[in-house]
């Protein structure tokens, strides 16, 4: 399995260009003395379209607004190092690090900008975790000074697009004034972790084609919500409940539309949170590796 997913990036012309590329970016913005200078390289904090979204449900919350913001990096072997150690083949296939910004067409004079930026964001992280490390945290530190001024809230999402253990190699961003800190991920060991030292984060499992029932049986069962993408087909709207169902135990919940809010972090617990399948430009046609769950079998 690790295997192919490898081979996908690697077989991938876009992507190796793009590495290309973001290496080149990378070495033109490193000085005589190691350290980069990073007027030349792209802001490790970011915001993007769907991080922005904000819904009147989702505003059971001491603040009226809240300024979202996340680390892009590009997922599974993109950058030549794994990101997403719970990745599977269709998800990476199905990815939307290449939807909105990041669509495949989106090429100015030979260069993908978007992933460049995201590929050089995952090396600077994977080769240089100490200068990493000190820019991620000053620029967090920037935009909650910025939040505070505003008198909104802020939240903090790693992961945007990578799965990697933030809480593992930078625990110092929980000794910041973040108000919340969430990700996704499709590693169940993980999602514990928001029932023990982390404190403040909010973690939601990804459902996969190699996520079994039992395991988002586990997961409601600590209070950890669970994320599924839907096929949705046409006519079809999402149910008003969601049921688990290994076989032995049987699960059923609320659920919320993810598409609506990225606020997973303000979700009730526990729920089945509802994504409509987005199309990357990588898979035509109907998905039919049960990475996607079609309401009607």
């Amino acid at each position: 399995m690790t295997n192919d997913i490898r081979l996908l990036a690697e077989n991938d012309p876009l992507v190796i260009r793009s590495r290309k590329q973001a290496r080149e970016k990378i070495a033109n913005a490193i000085r005589k003395d190691g350290t980069f200078d990073w007027a030349k390289l792209p802001n490790l904090i970011t915001t993007n379209t769907k991080l922005d979204k904000v819904t009147d449900e989702h505003k059971s919350t001491s603040f009226d607004e809240i300024m979202i913001m996340g680390f892009q990096g590009v997922p599974h072997w993109i950058s030549g190092y794994n990101t997403c150690a719970g990745a599977s083949l269709q998800c990476a296939r199905e990815c939307i690090v290449f939807s909105g910004h990041g669509q495949r067409f989106m090429i100015h004079n030979g260069r993908h900008n978007v992933l460049i930026a995201r590929i050089a964001r995952t090396l600077i992280m994977k080769e240089h975790r100490e200068q990493f490390n000190a820019r991620f945290i000053k620029e967090v530190q920037a935009k909650i000074r910025k939040a505070r001024k505003l008198g909104v809230g802020i939240a903090l999402r790693p992961n945007v697009f990578t799965d990697e253990p933030f809480h593992i190699h930078m625990p110092q961003l929980w000794d910041l004034d973040l108000d919340y800190i969430y990700d996704y991920t499709k590693i169940l060991k993980a999602s514990k972790m928001m029932m023990h030292d982390m404190g403040t984060y909010h973690i939601t499992l990804s459902r996969n084609e190699n996520t079994t029932q039992s395991d988002m049986i586990k997961a409601i069962r600590n209070k950890i919500n669970v994320t599924l993408v839907i096929d949705l087909q046409d006519g079809e709207t999402f149910p008003d409940t969601w049921t688990f169902d290994d076989g032995v135990e049987s699960v059923t919940v609320p659920t919320i539309d993810g598409d609506k809010s990225d606020h997973r972090f303000l979700d009730p617990q526990p729920v089945a949170v509802l994504l409509k399948l987005k199309r990357s430009g990588n898979v035509d046609g109907d998905d039919t590796s049960g990475f996607a769950t079609r309401l009607v079998a």
